[in-house]
């Protein structure tokens, strides 16, 4: 919120990991005005499951990428967010969490 009350705009893309049973604990609901990534840290990387359900999204919209490292996904969108979709006038604040270090290793 501070970023953006300084007139940045705001991104993450990656692992949140920081609560998603409430919204209110969601990366959109907690000061990030773009999201494209998944909530819990040791999805699949190539089929971006968890516990049996996928877990990979857009602003709250489910999106694909079977059979895509997870990795390059977050490298993929952090270079969109820049080229394509952030307002080029305006400065930006991105958090890219990785989830290259976390398991499963693969």
């Amino acid at each position: 919120d501070s970023f953006k009350a300084a007139g940045y705009q705001t991104a993450m893309i990656g692992k949140w990991h920081l609560g998603n049973t409430i919204e209110q604990h969601t990366p959109n609901a907690r000061g990030f005005d773009h999201f494209y990534g998944h909530f819990n840290t040791d999805v699949s990387y190539f089929d971006h499951t968890f516990a049996g359900g996928h877990d990979f999204q857009e602003n709250g919209k489910s999106v694909n990428h079977q059979g895509e490292y997870a990795t390059d996904i977050h490298g993929d969108q952090a270079t969109r967010y820049i080229k394509e979709l952030r307002d080029p006038d305006k400065p930006f604040f991105m958090y890219v969490p990785f989830l290259a270090p976390h398991s499963p290793v693969q």
